[in-house]
Parts: structure tokens; C-alpha cells; sequence
């Protein structure tokens, strides 16, 4: 065995450690296990340097010139605020709104969509 492959669960998903166990082994080597880790788990994978979730979104958001605004319930705005977190969010924030009471949903967000328009 050359390669070591650690699971580290957090609350927000599963963090992936790949280490050499034995450093006679080439970089290249090293790589290519890598790699085929990935093409098994890659659409799970949003970084392979450490950054956040919301970081990549974040960009992502911008490089498309997109907005995003959320509605919240069980959250209770976590989503937003991991959003709002990262310099610069208002150019791709708009907003959220986060309601628990089914009444309050309902009528939040039918005013909301109604209200919305696409340019």
C-alpha cells in the first residue's frame, strides 16, 4: 500500500485527506491516484484546495455574472449568512427571506414571485 486515504467528517460534508505512506514514491504517482479518486467521486468534489463551499459558489456567481437571493426555513438564514460572509457578496446578493410558519412561507414567497422579473 503506497497511499493513505483519511475520511474527516464536518457538518458540512466530508473532507478527504490523500497522503503517501511510503515517500520513495513519485510525485506522478502520487497524482495519478489522485486522479482516479476523483473521476469516482467527482461530482461530490468541490475543491481540491481547501476552499469553502460558499467561496466557490461565491465565485462561481460572479464569474457567470449571476444573482442569487434564498429562501430559508429550517436554516434559519445559515445559508445566507455563509453567503454574506464572503467579501464582497453584494454583487451577486440580493437577498433572502427566512419564515417557519407555513402561512408565512406561502404568502413570503407567492408575493415574492409574483413580484419577480427577469431582465
Amino acid at each position: 500500500i503506497n497511499f493513505k486515504v483519511s475520511f474527516l467528517p464536518k457538518y458540512t460534508g466530508v473532507n478527504l485527506r490523500l497522503s503517501k505512506i511510503n515517500s520513495e514514491i513519485n510525485d506522478s504517482k502520487f497524482v495519478e491516484f489522485k486522479e482516479e479518486i476523483t473521476s469516482i467521486i467527482g461530482k461530490y468534489v468541490y475543491s481540491d484546495c481547501g476552499e469553502t463551499l460558499e467561496s466557490v459558489v461565491s465565485n462561481m456567481l460572479i464569474e457567470a455574472n449571476l444573482k442569487i437571493s434564498v429562501a430559508e426555513s429550517c436554516t434559519g438564514g445559515l445559508i445566507s449568512k455563509k453567503l454574506t460572509d464572503i467579501p464582497g457578496s453584494s454583487i451577486y446578493f440580493l437577498g433572502s427571506v427566512v419564515a417557519y410558519s407555513n402561512d408565512l412561507k406561502i404568502k413570503s414567497l407567492k408575493t415574492a414571485k409574483s413580484s419577480t422579473r427577469v431582465n
